[in-house]
């Protein structure tokens, strides 16, 4: 049981992983078409 557990939390930690690295490439993305946007946000952080 265990270590069905402990397959499920790596399954969710990794796709929530492959979300985050979506939304960083779309930011990026976004920022490459628009470089105003990107040093904004560059100063943001």
């Amino acid at each position: 049981m265990a270590e069905e557990e402990k397959d499920r939390v790596k399954e969710e930690k990794e796709r929530q992983q492959e979300i985050l690295d979506k939304l960083d490439k779309d930011t990026t993305d976004a920022e490459t078409l628009d470089p105003e946007k990107a040093k904004k946000s560059e100063s943001d952080k």
